[in-house]
C-alpha cells in the first residue's frame, strides 16, 4: 500500500512539474509577442530578434526538458515555426510590407497560447496514453487494430488521385497551367478553382505514403507506385502550379515521417529544415519578381 501511495505521489509531482514547465513556456512565448508588439513601432529589427530568439529557445525548453529529447515534439515544433515564422515577417524585409496593427499582433499571440493550452488540456485527459496505444497496435496488429498493407497503400493512392484528378479539373476550368505561362507573372494567383482545396489537401499525404513504403512490406511494383505519388505530391504538382505554399506542405508532412522513422532524429530533422527552408528560397528567387511589382501586385486592402 506504501509503495503504490509513493508511485502516486511520484506520477503526480510529475504531472505537476510538467504543467509548471509548460506554463513557464506559455508565458514565455505571450511575453515575446507582447514586447515584439510594443516594439513594433520604434524598432521592429529588435522586436524579430526576441521572436526568432524566442523561437529557438522554446524549441529547444519543449524538446529536451519539457518532453525529454523528443526532438520532434510537436509543442516545440510549432513554438519554432510560428514564432520564427512570425519574427521574419516582421523584418519587413519587402518594401510593400506594412506595420501589423495591435489585433493582428493579439490574435498571433492568442493563436499561440491556445495552441499550447488546449494541448496541456488533452494531455491532462489521457492525450499521451491514446497516442502511445495507437503506436502499440501499429506495430503490433495482433493485438487488436489490425492495419493492413494493402489497405495504407489503398488510402494513399487514392488520396493522391483525389488530387490528380482536381488538378487535372483546375486546368480544364482555367485553360492553362501556371507553370507555362510565361507572359503573366500572376497566372498562379488566378488559378484557384474550388478543386484546389482538394488539390492542396492531398499533397498532405507524401508522409503517410513514406510511412507505407518504408515500413509496410509491399511488393515492388507498389513501392515504386507510392514514390511516384511522392514525387508528384512534393515536387510534380507543386511546380506545375507555382505554388511555394502547397510545396511546404507536402514537404512538412514528408519530413515528419522521415524524422519520425530515422535513428539519428535531430540530425534528420537539422538536414530536412535546410532542405525545407533551400528549396522554399530557390523558389522565391526563381520568381523574379521585384519589390516594385509585388508592392503594386499586393495593395493593402480594406476589410469592410
Amino acid at each position: 500500500m506504501q509503495i503504490v501511495n509513493e508511485e502516486e505521489s511520484k506520477i503526480k509531482r510529475h504531472n505537476f512539474s510538467k504543467w509548471g514547465y509548460e506554463t513557464i513556456a506559455l508565458t514565455w512565448g505571450c511575453l515575446a509577442f507582447l514586447c515584439a508588439c510594443g516594439l513594433s513601432g520604434t524598432n521592429h529589427w529588435l522586436g524579430s530578434l526576441l521572436l526568432v530568439g524566442s523561437a529557438v529557445g522554446l524549441y529547444f525548453y519543449f524538446a529536451f526538458i519539457v518532453d525529454r529529447g523528443n526532438v520532434i515534439s510537436l509543442k516545440a515544433l510549432f513554438s519554432a515555426f510560428w514564432l520564427g515564422t512570425i519574427g521574419l515577417a516582421n523584418l519587413k524585409l519587402l518594401g510593400y510590407q506594412r506595420r501589423w496593427e495591435l489585433e493582428t499582433w493579439f490574435v498571433l499571440g492568442l493563436t499561440y497560447g491556445s495552441f499550447l493550452l488546449a494541448f496541456m488540456i488533452m494531455e491532462e485527459c489521457g492525450y499521451d496514453r491514446i497516442v502511445t496505444a495507437i503506436r502499440r497496435y501499429i506495430k503490433h496488429p495482433s493485438n487488436g487494430l489490425r492495419v493492413q498493407n494493402n489497405r495504407l497503400f489503398t488510402i494513399c493512392v487514392i488520396t493522391t488521385l483525389i488530387g490528380l484528378f482536381s488538378f487535372i479539373a483546375n486546368i480544364a476550368i482555367k485553360g492553362f497551367v501556371p507553370f507555362f505561362v510565361t507572359d503573366d507573372y500572376m497566372a498562379y494567383y488566378d488559378f484557384y478553382t474550388r478543386f484546389n482545396i482538394f488539390t492542396v489537401a492531398s499533397t498532405a499525404g507524401s508522409g503517410l505514403c513514406y510511412y507505407t513504403l518504408k515500413k509496410q512490406p509491399l511488393s515492388r511494383w507498389k513501392k515504386v507506385v507510392l514514390l511516384a505519388c511522392i514525387v508528384y505530391e512534393v515536387l510534380i504538382m507543386p511546380i506545375l502550379a507555382v505554388s511555394r505554399g502547397t510545396q511546404m506542405i507536402a514537404l512538412l508532412s514528408l519530413m515528419v515521417s522521415i524524422v519520425t522513422l530515422s535513428r539519428r532524429k535531430f540530425v534528420t530533422f537539422v538536414m530536412c529544415m535546410l532542405i525545407a527552408f533551400g528549396t522554399y528560397e530557390i523558389g522565391s528567387t526563381a520568381r523574379n519578381l521585384s519589390n516594385e511589382y509585388l508592392a503594386y501586385v499586393f495593395q493593402p486592402k480594406e476589410i469592410t
